[in-house]
């Protein structure tokens, strides 16, 4: 299958049906991704040519701390973790539910289901369009590499740390021309300076 069309058909926008809510803090509506859904859309994009490991898990003072990595062929591989509170009597429960969770979040960072990072007060958020830049850079860029820079920026408004933007946004230099390149650099140095100031 085509680079771009993989990549588009795993950030393709879920329909609100497959789009769970649950309560968080502050009163607040959490929206989520069931992990079939998630599995399914891996599948269906990738036509079932994916893989994932579990790391490592980490037990912690009511916590089961579960570490994954995620790998697509042609699009390279992403790690996140994922937590489960223990539980009396939950049994393996713990251990799937902590590892479906890394395996949802390691799916964001391919652009799965960004759109529930969007802000819990809208009803129906889009996942944030890319900020203005030159349009000497925008020429060099092609569709799919513009995508993925929005998923970045999306990712980092969300509020995920700054070594996942850079693993999402790292193979694209493979295929990428000098100007594309530099291009990508422009716009991660951007959201670098947008979003995490503390670590330049």
């Amino acid at each position: 299958m085509d680079r771009d069309e993989m990549i588009r058909r795993l950030s393709e926008r879920f329909p609100p049906g497959a789009i769970k809510e649950r309560p968080g803090g502050r009163n607040k509506l959490l929206k989520y991704l069931e992990g079939a859904t998630v599995i399914r859309r891996l599948n269906e994009a990738t036509e079932n040519c994916w893989d994932f490991d579990v790391l490592s898990e980490e037990y912690r003072p009511g916590l089961l701390i579960a570490y994954v990595r995620l790998t697509i062929p042609g699009l390279g591989s992403r790690q996140h973790k994922g937590v489960q509170r223990l539980e009396a009597n939950a049994g393996e429960d713990i251990e799937k539910g902590a590892i479906t969770d890394a395996l949802k979040k390691a799916a964001t960072l391919f652009g799965v289901g960004l759109e529930t990072y969007a802000d819990e007060h809208e009803a129906a958020a889009p996942v944030p369009t890319p900020r203005p830049t030159p349009q000497d850079a925008r020429d060099t860029l092609t569709a799919a590499q513009e995508q993925v820079i929005a998923q970045a920026r999306a990712m980092a408004e969300a509020g995920e740390q700054y070594p996942g933007i850079i693993a999402l946004l790292k193979p694209l230099q493979s295929a990428a021309t000098p100007d594309q390149w530099t291009a990508i650099k422009r716009a991660l140095a951007a959201i670098k300076a947008a979003h995490y100031q503390q670590e330049a």
